[in-house]
């Protein structure tokens, strides 16, 4: 069985944070991880003290978007799924760069190698950037949305 149109998306922006190294020209080397629980992205904060460099990858609310649906045979249902980049930056005792410099660098280094491809290699229509928070001694939430269209009788089938 093929996977849904959103879970190619969300494999598709796993894929684009982990090509962000400092060889292809970045800041820094990425690896984005997509929580196997929603309890996890709690844990990964809380009980285990965050890895620099590590990005979660968080689903977040989706919301159907009727400016981009279509009526038709079938019918093309357009969605808006946002999405959350938790990205922990933390600072060494040999750090001389302030942190403020190593969260504004992550997160433009992600913002800049997301919309590299807005449309998701064909999966989407676009992506949006949604702001940022930075969250204290952690790092940065990095949100975005992502409009994509799929059959309305069938969330499996990209109706671009």
């Amino acid at each position: 069985m093929p996977e849904p149109v959103v879970e190619l998306i969300a494999q598709n922006i796993q894929a684009t944070v982990n090509a962000i190294t400092s060889a292809a020209g970045f800041q820094q080397d990425l690896t984005c991880a997509r929580p196997t629980r929603k309890a996890m992205v709690d844990l990964a904060v809380a009980d285990h003290a965050p890895v620099n460099g590590t990005v979660l990858l968080v689903q977040m609310a989706d919301e159907v978007d009727d400016e981009h649906s279509n009526a038709g045979s079938p019918a093309r249902l357009a969605w808006r799924q946002r999405f959350a980049l938790l990205a922990f930056v933390s600072d060494s005792d040999a750090a001389t760069a302030p942190i403020d410099t190593l969260i504004n660098r992550v997160k433009s280094d992600i913002r800049r190698k997301l919309m590299e491809d807005p449309q998701r290699g064909g999966l989407a229509l676009d992506t949006q950037q949604a702001g940022a928070a930075v969250f204290p001694d952690e790092g940065v939430d990095i949100y975005f949305d992502v409009i994509f269209r799929t059959r309305e009788d069938d969330p499996y089938v990209n109706a671009g």
